[in-house]
């Protein structure tokens, strides 16, 4: 197992990508209403793993909608 705590330590220092596409089977995101800000925009595109957001408030703003980062009907939390 593999636990990241800062999305900044996703990158060696040169620059250069610390773990591949496949390297998660799952990301497990707290908070992830703040992703509706981009902030794990890049993470959810770039990795190929199932992701868990978990939140106590999603949000369905128009224009960041959180529903809509984890492929989710919109007002319906799951």
């Amino acid at each position: 197992p593999t636990m990241m705590n800062a999305i900044d330590e996703t990158k060696a220092k040169d620059g250069m990508r610390l773990f591949t596409v496949g390297h998660f089977d799952l990301i497990i995101i707290d908070e992830s209403h703040r992703s509706i800000y981009q902030k794990y925009q890049a993470i959810f595109d770039y990795f190929d793993a199932l992701l868990v957001g978990l939140t106590a408030t999603p949000k369905a703003d128009l224009d960041k909608n959180t529903y809509r980062v984890f492929e989710l009907e919109d007002n319906v939390p799951t």
